[in-house]
């Protein structure tokens, strides 16, 4: 793929190369028009300038850094795929900083790369703690963009997955294959010490759009309620993102001797453990309960039975991070962007009761 040029923006926006420069620049003496031509340009194109170049001017270089909860799942490894593969199209390095789902780790990794004068920013927060750490120590100038994560920060943009419709999906199948008592593992980074009444409080508070899980949370209330359902507390549990942790919770769960005919689980890997667990207590997937994923990642497929799955758009999100970012760097801000999710359906759903069942 050839690199734009600033002459290819100018030839589009049908101006001169130093109106791109000055819009560029953001320059003040720039007709209204004349710059809303050059943006639509810059915004067609993906126009990334030569911030090599730039660096010496404005401060600004050709390092995008992005930092992560983790690299190990299946979200942020095709996000980090799509980030770096669209850096590369643009001839920018990426660095990478990964906080393991960690609050304090987090905001050393904002330490480190407010130190290195990054030229533009990608951020997923882990809690309400780092963000607002995040917003008070890095600067309004950079170009800043929240990846999978909503509503957190005004005139930033926010790249993310339709978690709320994904979850409502995925509930709304099970509810059409006749399940009525379906549990819910929602997935934290640090497994706070929530009961499901403070899980519900949550979905109220400001900074809501921090959590995946409470966005799911609400597409599955949503379903319940297109079915006439109320929410059973009962039903509603805390897990963390890993393997571990879906079989002790799912073990945990079993012991409450709470009747249950599905499950809906924070990730894939939690789903794992849940399948697990399940399977050492000769409870027979999906014969007497169903089990369903998030992320479609390689598991779902070496799982058995395999797995059904939400799929999120992560190399798409990674791609969209970087291009918004550039056009941030461009002087254009996009708004957010929300990429829909997808239900792939496997062998861990089954209609109720399709088989004889002695639950």
């Amino acid at each position: 793929m050839e690199k734009v040029t600033i002459v290819d923006v100018a030839r589009i926006a049908g101006v001169s190369v130093p109106t791109v420069s000055r819009v560029l620049n953001k320059r003040q003496n720039v007709n209204k028009v004349l710059k809303k031509k050059v943006e639509e340009a810059i915004a067609e194109t993906n126009y990334a300038p030569n911030l090599n170049a730039r660096y010496t001017r404005t401060g600004t270089n050709d390092i995008i850094s992005i930092i992560l909860p983790t690299f190990e799942t299946n979200l942020f490894t095709g996000l980090l795929q799509g980030a770096a593969d669209t850096c590369m199209e643009h001839n920018l390095r990426l660095s990478v900083y990964q906080s393991n789902g960690n609050i304090e780790n987090d905001i050393r990794c904002i330490d480190m790369v407010r130190a290195s004068f990054s030229g533009g920013l990608i951020y997923c927060p882990v809690s309400p703690d780092s963000l607002e750490y995040f917003k008070s120590a890095v600067s309004q100038k950079t170009p800043t963009v929240i990846a999978s994560r909503r509503g957190l920060i005004e005139n930033v943009p926010h790249v993310y997955p339709d978690n709320i419709s994904g979850c409502y999906t995925a509930t709304k199948y099970l509810l059409q294959q006749g399940h009525r008592r379906i549990a819910f593992f929602a997935g934290f980074w640090e497994t706070p010490g929530y009961d499901a009444d403070y899980l519900m409080t949550l979905l109220e508070g400001k900074t809501r759009g921090v959590y995946s899980s409470l966005d799911r949370l609400q597409g599955y209330i949503d379903a319940l309620k297109e079915f006439n359902l109320d929410v059973q507390k009962s039903l509603l549990r805390i897990t963390a993102y890993n393997y571990e942790s879906g079989y002790e919770s799912m073990k945990a769960f079993l012991a409450s001797l709470i009747d249950f005919d599905a499950v809906i689980c924070a990730n894939d890997w939690v789903a794992a453990g849940v399948l697990q667990s399940l399977r050492e207590q000769n409870i027979l997937v999906p014969d007497q309960v169903s089990v369903v994923g998030f992320d479609d990642g390689a598991i779902t497929n070496i799982a058995r039975p395999t797995l059904t799955s939400v799929r999120q758009p992560s190399y798409q999100i990674g791609q969209r991070v970087i291009k918004t970012v550039i056009s941030l760097i461009n002087g254009v801000n996009p708004g957010d962007i929300k990429l829909d999710m997808t239900l792939i359906v496997r062998n861990s759903t089954a209609a109720k009761n399709y088989r004889t069942r002695s639950v």
